[in-house]
């Protein structure tokens, strides 16, 4: 399984979002880091409803790692 990660910290929606959508193009599997709840959110609610794809959430305080796979 390839690990491509995606560092989205730092950066408002919808700049996550789309480089969330942007990686789902180029990989079967990746990670995107987001550290606010809106991006994280947001990220989520596309994925399963535009993709049908459930995002595996991990939170790490501040921060959150959320995995998507096809």
């Amino acid at each position: 399984m390839e690990n491509n990660t995606i560092d989205a910290r730092g950066l408002s929606c919808p700049q996550p979002l789309i480089m969330a959508v942007d990686a789902l193009k180029k990989y079967p599997s990746f990670t995107i880091l987001v550290d606010n709840e809106v991006s994280k959110e947001n990220i989520i609610r596309v994925m399963k409803d535009k993709y049908g794809i459930e995002v595996q959430l991990k939170n790490d305080g501040e921060e959150y790692a959320l995995a998507i796979a096809k």
